[in-house]
């Protein structure tokens, strides 16, 4: 991760996020999608995936990382979002009880797809 970085982070909730990715990556660009309870609609998805856009479209020369967080159907609609906008695969910040930390997870699935065994 570099300073050119931008964590999106799909659902802040109760968990310190900001603070443990700063402790970890140091000074870098977050933006919070959503925060705390969100209803699970269609209408609501449109709003992440038009709230994701509008960051995306002011970051867009960051290489995109996503914090896996809150209901998962809004997760995929930030990736998706992400992958259109910048025209590269978002790599997944997981958190890792065991190490304390988040990993990256880079899933390219077009190399996976295409590679040969």
């Amino acid at each position: 991760m570099n300073k050119n970085s931008l964590i999106l982070i799909t659902n802040q909730g109760l968990h310190p996020v900001i603070t443990k990715l700063k402790k970890q990556f140091g000074e870098i660009k977050v933006c919070i999608v959503t925060t705390g309870n969100v209803e699970l609609s269609i209408r609501y998805a449109e709003f992440i995936a038009k709230k994701a856009k509008d960051i995306l479209f002011e970051n867009t020369d960051s290489n995109v990382f996503i914090v896996w967080s809150g209901m998962p159907i809004y997760n995929t609609v930030v990736y998706n979002v992400a992958k259109e906008v910048s025209n590269k695969e978002p790599i997944f910040l997981i958190w890792n009880r065991d190490l304390n930390q988040y990993e990256e997870w880079n899933i390219d699935a077009r190399n996976l797809i295409f590679q040969k065994n």
